[in-house]
């Protein structure tokens, strides 16, 4: 079976658009590897009329939601190719299983690197959170620290303080 769209990513922006052309009454095809970057969190906040719930009580929300579009599909396997063919794309998945859609969306997302920095994976989603807007919240009226990598490397360090919270920005030459 040829899908209208492959949606190659099944956390917040990939679910989002499946849902934007089940909606169209497209014929959608989601693959997902099930590891979202958000899976550590234990709440997400800033997500009107959801603040508070966690990533993985959303996405089954959504994911019942998208299927009662007959059109809709959902893969648990991970895309590891996808290619041009003609007027199709075709996608193969680490099953082997090979799909093709007329469209592919790529809202694969953003996977951490956390072996470079020790400790930092026991600590991942804990204390040290990639996000906090969405994770932070019980912390607002602590004193904070963050980290952020420069993007380049001939940046010099950067210290802001706004309130309580201080942000640290080194270039990723400083990491050990």
């Amino acid at each position: 079976m040829s899908y209208d769209v492959i949606v190659i990513g099944g956390s917040f922006a990939g679910l989002s658009a499946a849902l934007q052309l089940a909606g169209s009454r497209r014929r959608v095809l989601v693959m997902d590897s099930g590891e979202p970057r958000n899976r550590f969190a234990k709440f997400s906040h800033g997500f009107f009329g959801h603040d508070g719930q966690t990533p993985s009580a959303l996405l089954v929300k959504a994911r019942s939601q998208l299927l009662s579009y007959s059109t809709v599909s959902f893969v648990d396997d991970m895309a590891t190719h996808s290619a041009k063919a003609g007027e199709e794309f075709v996608v193969t998945a680490a099953t082997g299983i090979v799909r093709t859609a007329s469209r592919l969306i790529l809202a694969t997302g953003v996977r951490d690197n956390l072996s470079t920095i020790p400790g930092l994976q026991e600590r991942w989603g804990e204390s040290m959170l990639h996000c906090f807007i969405v994770m932070g919240t019980k912390w607002l009226d602590d004193a904070l620290a963050y980290w952020r990598l420069a993007i380049a490397l001939s940046k010099p360090p950067c210290f802001c303080r706004t309130g309580a919270t201080t942000s640290l920005s080194l270039p990723t030459a400083c990491l050990p």
